[in-house]
């Protein structure tokens, strides 16, 4: 099975951004908008997991999982955009 890692990563940066992109345009961030991010980012650690970069999504997928029990954050790097003091301010 081929996956392309570039649409991979795009997809894992844009699901990453989207809660940030979501509560900028003003729009009300439903739980079950973040319950789908979440698993979209499991989709997508699943298909990165055929590939012969298997050990780093596992190790994607360990943190998603990781990150929404901890901090109920839907993916590491959304939790990293708003740990790295990005404000709010709308």
């Amino acid at each position: 099975m081929f996956v392309d890692q570039r649409l991979l990563l795009i997809s894992v940066l844009l699901l990453g951004l989207a809660p940030l992109a979501l509560r900028l345009a003003g729009g009300v961030f439903h739980p079950g908008i973040g319950v789908l991010i979440f698993g979209l980012n499991v989709l997508v650690c699943i298909l990165g997991a055929t590939t012969r970069y298997r050990l780093a999504w596992i190790a994607y997928g360990i943190g998603c999982v990781a990150v929404l029990v901890v901090f109920g954050m839907s993916s590491p790097l959304a939790l990293s955009v708003i740990l790295a003091g990005i404000k709010l301010d709308a």
